[in-house]
């Protein structure tokens, strides 16, 4: 905490905390102009750190890696698929139950699987 209410260039550098309006934030990297206009006032600007660790931003990214696609035959020949598959259609009917939702109802479609290129229509 702070005594005075006012900051000046001494207070806020690299590698300091810093409170304001009740939040500690932690002084890590700056820009170039910064650090020259720090330096020509006489301050000593040490070099830019990593960022802290923020535990939010780490469940964010293990979420984001664990919801990558996992592929574990990747298929090679794909001219071969398309010409042995060409005009060939898996057709199922399916429903979509929406009831519960306002305004919802029952929507019955066709769902179709071409081989060719395995995709979804």
């Amino acid at each position: 905490p702070h005594a005075d209410p006012l900051y000046t260039v001494a207070d806020v550098n690299l590698g300091q905390d810093i409170t304001i309006t009740g939040r500690l934030y932690t002084l890590f990297a700056c820009d170039p102009f910064t650090r020259t206009f720090l330096t020509k006032l006489g301050v000593r600007v040490p070099e830019d750190s990593a960022a802290p660790a923020d535990a939010f931003t780490e469940t964010r990214r293990a979420l984001k890696e664990s919801m990558q696609a996992f592929k574990p035959f990747e298929k090679h020949d794909t001219l071969k698929q398309f010409l042995q598959n060409d005009r060939k259609v898996l057709r199922f009917y399916c429903v979509w139950d929406d009831t519960e939702s306002p305004f919802g109802d029952r929507r019955y479609m066709v769902l179709l699987y071409f081989l060719a290129d395995d995709t979804i229509s």
